[in-house]
């Protein structure tokens, strides 16, 4: 676990949007999206519930 995922991961809780954290985090999708696949992963679970429009 990284601080790097931790502020991934609570940068898109707090906005709830991939797009918007990316834009405050200044990382592209898919840097943001293994930076949360790689939390999820160390924890062993799924901490975002993912669709094509929503995160929650």
């Amino acid at each position: 676990m990284t601080v790097k995922q931790l502020r991934a991961f609570l940068t898109v809780a707090q906005t709830l949007s991939f797009t918007q954290a990316c834009e405050r985090l200044h990382l592209s999708q898919p840097a943001l999206s293994l930076a949360i696949k790689g939390l999820e992963e160390t924890l062993g679970g799924k901490l975002l519930i993912r669709s094509t429009r929503s995160v929650r």
